[in-house]
């Protein structure tokens, strides 16, 4: 049996949606091993080119945990804004939404959807009666409860907007749907599940970077 996750009044307005913790794992163990190893290495030959490796490594981490960390959904009271680094993002007011839906897949190149893959996009569309083009999100950065807060925070405020099936999931607390999608790939769980493999994946981390240190700094 699949058990409803409750939202409403779980959260108060205004409320800030920020990218979750895995986003910002996933580049930590992609880049952060790579910059400890040019490290050690230049830590090692101090009068090698190494540096121009260790600057440009710790570079590239930067960039993409600055990136993740101005992803940024803003609910207020009178609508929603949604901030990014390289973009102006958007700003719609409650009042002036119409429609929102979930969309996940893949498109080629003729730009025709082949359906709902995993590893495809996932967006979050919100369209307004002022523009015939829709708002997107992407919510890959995001958790799938802060996307259900976020259609939560919609609805309380306009509940004749219009939503997709995977929407209406969600408003209801249905996240079974959304998760066989593959979205995230992460399973729903309890919150203290949840904190324990958070801290668990840090300390992974953690030790690998140690043996990687003491492998090389000899």
């Amino acid at each position: 049996m699949n058990n409803l996750i409750k939202v409403k009044d779980t959260y108060k307005l205004p409320h800030v949606i920020k990218a979750e913790w895995t986003a910002y794992l996933v580049f930590s163990i992609l880049f952060g091993p790579i910059s400890l190893l040019s490290l050690a290495a230049y830590y090692k030959n101090p009068d090698s080119n190494m540096w121009q490796a260790v600057l440009i490594s710790i570079g590239i981490l930067t960039l993409f945990l600055v990136w993740i960390a101005y992803f940024k959904i803003i609910l207020n009271s009178d609508g929603v804004i949604y901030k990014t680094l390289f973009s102006k993002g958007f700003k719609a007011k409650f009042s002036e939404i119409k429609k929102a839906e979930i969309d996940i897949g893949m498109r080629s190149s003729g730009n025709e959807q082949l359906g709902r893959q995993k590893g495809g996009y996932y967006r979050f569309n919100i369209f307004t009666h002022s523009s015939e083009l829709p708002f997107t999100i992407n919510m890959k950065l995001f958790s799938k409860r802060d996307l259900a807060i976020l259609i939560d925070a919609i609805m309380v405020t306009n509940p004749s907007v219009e939503l997709d099936k995977f929407s209406r999931n969600l408003y209801e607390g249905n996240f079974k749907p959304i998760v066989s999608e593959g979205i995230n790939f992460k399973p729903i769980v309890s919150e203290g599940i949840r904190k324990f493999w958070q801290v668990a994946l840090w300390i992974f981390l953690v030790f690998l970077i140690i043996n990687l240190l003491r492998h090389f700094i000899k």
